[in-house]
């Protein structure tokens, strides 16, 4: 995150069990849909069975890419 952010991009963490917290100045969202921004790209560091529930999402938020790691 810190190295995406270094390079110039808004990177906006999604994390239903943080929310209220916040990493390198950016506050955790409970859904993409939450974030009210335009979402550019996901990307999804999630257990195999979470993946489905992300895409979901992504899709939802229109997100022209998404990358599974």
């Amino acid at each position: 995150m810190r190295y995406l952010q270094r390079a110039g991009y808004r990177v906006i963490p999604v994390n239903p069990t943080a929310l209220g917290e916040s990493v390198h100045g950016e506050r955790f969202y409970g859904t993409l849909q939450e974030a009210a921004e335009t979402i550019d790209l996901v990307n999804v560091f999630r257990r195999p069975d979470a993946v489905g529930e992300a895409v979901d999402q992504a899709i939802a938020a229109e997100a022209p890419a998404a990358f599974r790691w």
